[in-house]
């Protein structure tokens, strides 16, 4: 019975390389007016990373979650520069893509995607209400 959920949870956190220890910080430029906006990224289970962040005095919190490549939101395809996103078909197999819906408690939302090569250089971008863009950075 024991080794089954381990392989579970091994399962579950491969499936997350980009999940912080603790605590991360991001960075999020807005594209529009060059403002700098941060946030924190915390490990409360092992599977489940929780994002807060706040612009303009708004708080927005979510959940990190590991997708696939046709379940993201598609933001790099509208919104990302041309090489947003890895070309070789090596990078591609070493890609995690994960997205996160964000909400404040005025109900707005903001949607983001993220990608990370081999656990290392995880960027973003995410689209609040107001369609405004902001790239992301992780560290």
């Amino acid at each position: 019975m024991r080794i089954p959920l381990l392989l579970v949870l091994a399962a579950t956190q491969a499936s997350c390389a980009y999940l912080p220890e603790y605590a991360s910080q991001l960075q999020l430029t807005s594209r529009s007016e060059g403002k700098v906006y941060f946030g924190t990224i915390r490990r409360v289970l092992p599977a489940v990373v929780t994002i807060t962040l706040e612009i303009d005095r708004r708080t927005y919190t979510g959940k990190f979650e590991s997708t696939a490549p046709n379940a993201t939101f598609g933001l790099y395809d509208v919104y990302g520069p041309p090489d947003a996103q890895p070309k070789s078909a090596q990078a591609l197999s070493r890609t995690n893509y994960t997205r996160a819906i964000l909400s404040t408690s005025d109900r707005r939302i903001m949607n983001c995607d993220f990608t990370d090569v081999g656990g290392m250089d995880a960027r973003g971008i995410c689209v609040d209400e107001g369609r405004r863009v902001y790239d992301v950075v992780l560290s």
